[in-house]
């Protein structure tokens, strides 16, 4: 038995996907293909009869979506997704799978952790400078809250910093450090051990 490792879905796929469930959908719609395309194949979504001559395509529909169209129109609702996360609103993902927010968490003082922008300020002028620590009560992060049990939850992760997001979110809340406030609050609570 051989297993399967899931994979990331890219833009292509998720165009290639469209494209065939429309054209199932209906029977209207022509696929161009272009095997030099990158993987998929589909080139563009037509209207209308296609037909080909000399290996020319000779359009005689109107065209419903191109490949750059679709990735612009994914760009564009992403980047707006991203600017509701950072202004603190909680971005719903639909389908029972949660939602995505930022938080503002209250800090662990028991485990200090290492403010290396600064330190490494410090050890330009001094090289022998201690390691400086964070000492605000506080610190902000993007989090995926998940509404209920996911099925099959091991093919789902999210990670901020692959798509920008991170970058973005840190540099917005130190431009405005009043923007934390919009986030939610979770103090630091200590797990308590337990006993038997």
């Amino acid at each position: 038995m051989q297993i399967i490792k899931p994979r990331n879905n890219t833009v292509i796929d998720i165009y290639k996907a469209w494209c065939l469930k429309k054209v199932k959908e209906d029977p209207e719609l022509s696929l161009i293909y272009d095997y030099n395309f990158k993987r998929s194949g589909v080139k563009r979504l037509y209207r209308g009869r296609i037909s080909r001559r000399r290996s020319k395509v000779i359009d005689e529909g109107k065209i419903v979506m191109t490949y750059a169209l679709f990735r612009r129109i994914l760009e564009t609702y992403n980047k707006m997704a991203s600017d509701m996360i950072i202004e603190g609103t909680q971005f719903n993902l639909g389908s029972k799978m949660g939602s995505i927010l930022a938080r503002r968490l209250g800090r662990n003082f028991n485990k200090l952790q290492p403010n290396f922008e600064e330190t490494r300020k410090l050890r330009l002028v001094e090289p022998n400078h201690p390691i400086v620590y964070y000492t605000d009560e506080d610190y902000c992060k993007i989090c995926w809250k998940k509404s209920c049990q996911i099925t099959n939850e091991t093919f789902y992760s999210f990670d901020p910093s692959n798509s920008g997001l991170k970058r973005k979110f840190i540099d917005a809340n130190k431009a405005n450090q009043i923007l934390k406030f919009n986030y939610p609050f979770y103090p630091y609570c200590p797990s308590v051990a337990k006993t038997a």
